[in-house]
């Protein structure tokens, strides 16, 4: 089911202020721990929709899945570094609706870019092929803005 604009540009957004928080998060903890750390928002809330409140107590979803995003980073980095994972997680995104990806969406991603760079502008039906993808499909990723 293809996105409507007014989703597609939400999904932009969020993907422009995930993107600026983990370029923060590896800058802080070095490229591996950064890598690591996002690995673990994308397994805790990849697919999910969720307002990051401004203070708590908020929606109970978005609290549950926020508190279970804590458990596994404190799990995985210890309970002060995953406090201030998390601190910092909240400062950056309190207020705002975040769609985060899953696996399915960077692959997705990851793929389009790849038939972006391989395009050169005529070989929509050899890409096709290539990537299992109809003629539109991809004429649609190349053509997108």
């Amino acid at each position: 089911m293809p996105l409507t604009n007014h989703q597609t540009d939400w999904w932009k957004k969020s993907r422009c202020v995930l993107n600026t928080l983990f370029e923060g998060y590896c800058k802080d903890y070095g490229g591996e721990d950064g890598a690591k750390i996002i690995k673990t928002v994308i397994d805790v809330l990849g697919g999910c929709r969720l307002t990051i409140p401004v203070k708590f107590p908020s929606n109970p979803e978005n609290t549950a899945a926020l508190v279970a995003l804590y458990a596994c980073l404190s799990d995985r980095f210890g309970d002060a570094s995953g406090k201030e994972i998390m601190r910092k997680f909240i400062i950056e995104l309190a207020g705002l609706r975040i769609s985060f990806p899953d696996y399915e969406d960077l692959a997705r991603e990851e793929r389009n870019r790849k038939i972006k760079t391989l395009f050169n502008g005529n070989n929509y039906r050899e890409l096709s092929i290539r990537f299992d993808l109809s003629f539109r499909q991809v004429w649609g990723i190349v053509n997108e803005k």
